[in-house]
């Protein structure tokens, strides 16, 4: 009997990471649409074949031939649960739109996996598809572990910067993201693939485990979660002091209104979802921080269509 060699991938909703090497490694996240599988037919059999189709997601002009360039290298890899795998490009499966706010999106097909003939000289199929846990970038999961006599918590060291289709970047500008964060409504984050295995959207007893911590530092101050200076705050950055090293910044937030979507806020103001509802009728709530003042408020999501950020927090052990 022979023993297939599955290579599951990362599920849709959590994106695709590509490498290549020229003069070093460089590396590009894609976002996924759909998979398939293919089969090789008699006297062959499929260890791991699959199509995925992938897209780029808002890039300019110059990074689209950039693109465009990589993905026929030779040394072209797809990143999955089991590591760095090589793939390859489907010929004639390149394609490039321009969209309505002068910005262009990549889209391809890319094969990844293996055929080896069959010594029992038959098909022996594919496995199904399977759910892998999400493989993040290296570097985009950084722990701020706090551990004192009034709690103990550990949060991303960052705003979470998630490939779920359809979430933003401020002002469309994907230099943001790295810098702020994406942005997402309430129906993204309540997606069950939103958060990487282990960890969640904080909740209001989350939130009040870590102002009872902050209160109780040495040298509290309000706006002690905030970073001190003007570089991701506009003045006055009202009592910033970031003394645990939460280190929030002025990630503005955004919104669809009369199918407008409208940013606003950048360095002003931050929004960080709670997952709560608290048995009323709005889709979640918001901590919000502001440039002028160093209080928290605690406001409801009022807008359908409400864009704001997410400082994830681990699970209890």
């Amino acid at each position: 009997m022979i023993n297939e060699t599955r290579i599951p991938i990362v599920t849709c909703r959590n994106g695709y990471y590509l490498r290549w090497f020229y003069n070093g490694w460089h590396y590009w996240v894609f976002y996924s649409a759909t998979t398939n599988y293919l089969t090789a037919g008699e006297k062959y059999r499929t260890t791991g074949i699959r199509t995925v189709e992938l897209s780029s997601g808002v890039v300019t002009s110059a990074q689209i031939d950039a693109v465009r360039s990589i993905l026929n290298s030779v040394e072209l890899y797809l990143y999955t649960d089991g590591g760095w795998s090589e793939c390859r490009v489907q010929s004639g499966n390149v394609d490039v739109q321009r969209n309505q706010i002068d910005a262009f999106e990549l889209q391809c097909k890319i094969v990844i996996g293996s055929r080896k003939i069959s010594d029992l000289g038959y098909s022996v199929g594919v496995n199904k598809f399977v759910d892998v846990p999400f493989v993040p970038i290296p570097g985009d999961i950084c722990e701020l572990s706090l551990d004192t006599i009034y709690g103990k918590q550990t949060w991303l060291c960052k705003n979470w910067n998630a490939g779920v289709f359809g979430s933003k970047w401020y002002n469309n500008n994907i230099a943001n993201r790295e810098i702020y964060g994406g942005l997402y409504t309430w129906d993204q984050i309540n997606d069950p693939s939103f958060c990487p295995t282990g960890w969640h959207i904080p909740t209001a007893y989350d939130w009040n485990v870590l102002l009872g911590i902050l209160v109780n530092w040495p040298g509290f101050s309000a706006g002690g979660l905030k970073e001190i200076g003007f570089s991701h705050w506009d003045e006055p950055n009202a009592g910033a002091t970031d003394l645990i090293g939460w280190t929030a910044r002025g990630s503005g937030s955004a919104y669809i209104q009369d199918g407008t979507l409208t940013f606003s806020g950048l360095k002003q103001r931050s929004y960080y979802w709670i997952n709560e509802t608290f048995g009323g009728v709005y889709n979640g709530y918001v901590v919000r921080m502001r440039h002028d003042s160093g209080a928290m408020d605690l406001i409801p999501n009022v807008i359908d269509n409400f864009y704001a950020s997410v400082r994830l927090i681990k699970d209890a052990p």
